[in-house]
């Protein structure tokens, strides 16, 4: 998958803010495929994820376009416990 800029953008300003807020659920979604999620399931508004390093599932629930800022805390700790960052590099 190609890397482009706001991923990149998105990934610096999840460091520098886990708890950021106004993240559209489209760009976590670009960022976790990025990283090597795959998306299993759409159930209405929720999208839950899977990476085959983890027997986890990651679920994001959007409303308005935008996911809570505890989700973008949630996504930031799931790729630094995966050590998935130098994907994004």
């Amino acid at each position: 998958m190609i890397i482009g800029n706001k991923d990149i953008a998105l990934w610096k300003k999840l460091k520098s803010k886990p708890y950021s807020s106004g993240v559209k659920l489209r760009e976590l979604k670009s960022l976790l495929l990025l990283v090597g999620f795959e998306l299993v399931s759409v159930t209405g508004s929720h999208h839950t994820f899977k990476h085959p390093k983890s027997d986890d599932i990651l679920t994001l629930q959007e409303r308005g376009g935008s996911v809570k800022p505890v989700y973008t805390k949630l996504v930031y700790k799931t790729i630094n416990e995966l050590e998935l960052e130098e994907r994004i590099k």
